[in-house]
């Protein structure tokens, strides 16, 4: 298999995983007013992923492509967030990606979903990712096109809520190449301390996830 293409594939922006669907908070601060532009944005973007998606998703990753227990890093990732939205939007793009990645026969992903099948797993995307990773032997360098995958999606949720010009989402992702490659050199070193700080996060970002759940009018699920 033509590993240059296969990575193309799942980590391009039409990969059905349902991620337009959810802002991860960034919303909350959109109707507050702190998000309101391309810098704003870029911003929230940083916090973010420094403070958030390093620890779960990124963090996650490498765990589950390091042949962590799969059971206990799912518990774990779930547990880490204190809204019921995200907890549902990390279920939801786990279901859709599994669903879409059955066509390549992963007996890996088979194991993973028979887990959340049996209820002894809840589903998180960063599992199945790192899971198929291993499994097709992709380098853990990919970890990067993960993380440039989610910051794309955002970015084009930001697009439609703020609005954004195409201009300025392109800059926005021109500007993220350093996040990129900070979030991915962090979470290969905090990898090599298991599990002891996965989950953690920033309460601010908390606390817009749970201000979400009360939103009057919402573009997003979460």
């Amino acid at each position: 298999m033509d590993k240059v293409l296969l990575i193309s594939q799942i980590f391009d922006n039409a990969f059905p995983n349902g991620a337009y669907s959810h802002s991860f908070g960034f919303e909350s601060f959109l109707r507050l007013n702190l998000i309101n532009d391309e810098k704003s944005f870029l911003k929230w973007l940083k916090i973010y992923l420094e403070k958030s998606f390093l620890y779960n998703d990124a963090l996650g990753f490498c765990l589950a492509y390091d042949d962590f227990d799969i059971i206990n890093l799912d518990e774990i990732l779930n547990a880490s967030s204190q809204s019921l939205e995200i907890k549902n939007a990390n279920k939801f793009m786990a279901q859709n990606s599994l669903k879409t990645l059955e066509i390549f026969n992963s007996n890996l992903l088979l194991d993973y979903q028979n887990l959340i099948k049996s209820k002894k797993c809840h589903g998180h995307n960063a599992i199945v990712f790192g899971l198929f990773c291993k499994e097709f032997e992709l380098s853990k360098e990919v970890l990067k096109n993960y993380i440039f995958s989610s910051i794309k999606n955002l970015a084009a949720n930001a697009t439609r809520a703020i609005p954004l010009g195409q201009r300025n989402t392109q800059n926005i992702l021109k500007n993220s190449y350093f996040l990129v490659n900070e979030i991915y050199e962090n979470a290969l070193n905090l990898s090599s301390f298991g599990s002891e700080f996965l989950g953690a996060g920033f309460c601010a970002l908390e606390v817009g996830n749970l201000m979400h759940e009360s939103l009057n009018f919402r573009l997003f699920m979460s």
